[in-house]
């Protein structure tokens, strides 16, 4: 599991909240060294329990709140993994600085605040045209590039062709650019489809990745 799912599981499980156990997630709990990059095959073993995930909804959402203990520091805890977004037609550099300062009033830390977007929101433009744009946002000296699986290579199992897209995207970016991977997880059809992009985009080189954008929902 990455550090940033870690910190999750740490958020989450609280003495008032249910307790999640990772291995519980899988019909087979999948192994660190059956992963590969090359032929794809441990992603027909994956199985996920769905009904383990289903109890763990129902459990979380009849939580009383009013009974957690520093109650603020978790949610500041929470804010961290929020994925504050604008994505309006009549944006300008005031909406995103007013943005910006809502992120930024809880937090102590500095947020980054050039952040651009390559083949949004379909991911479904020709795969030069979306690294010619990540070399365009390159030079405009950009902190972030957000980027969109095309979610047909999800749905049709090309996943050496998903790999392969991410990492060119990903080179592209360089090591000075952070890039987003973006998953338009409710139009990924299943929960095993949803963590198998979720890890082959980790594996391609992702920094982080998001399960949507809010176009997407």
């Amino acid at each position: 599991m990455t550090q940033a799912g870690i910190d999750i599981l740490d958020v989450l499980n609280q003495p008032e909240t249910p307790a999640i156990e990772e291995s519980k997630l899988f019909i087979n709990p999948p192994q660190l060294d059956q992963y590969n990059t090359t032929d794809f095959k441990w992603v027909h073993d994956i199985q996920i329990n769905t009904k383990y995930l289903e109890d763990l909804t129902r459990q979380f959402e009849a939580v009383d709140l009013s009974r957690i203990k520093n109650k603020k520091s978790l949610l500041l805890k929470i804010i961290e993994f929020i994925d504050l977004t604008t994505l309006s037609g009549d944006d300008t550099e005031a909406v995103v600085e007013t943005l910006t300062l809502k992120a930024i009033q809880p937090l102590s830390e500095e947020l980054k605040e050039k952040v651009l977007r390559a083949g949004f929101p379909s991911g479904q433009y020709l795969l030069e045209t979306r690294l010619h744009e990540i070399e365009l946002l390159a030079k405009q000296k950009v902190d972030e590039v957000d980027i969109v699986i095309q979610r047909s290579l999800v749905l049709n199992n090309q996943w050496p062709e998903l790999f392969s897209e991410v990492k060119q995207m990903k080179e592209k970016c360089g090591e000075k650019i952070h890039m987003k991977t973006i998953l338009a997880v409710g139009e990924l059809k299943t929960s095993e489809n949803i963590y198998c992009a979720s890890m082959t985009a980790m594996f391609a080189g992702s920094d982080f990745i998001k399960t949507s954008g809010s176009i997407q929902l």
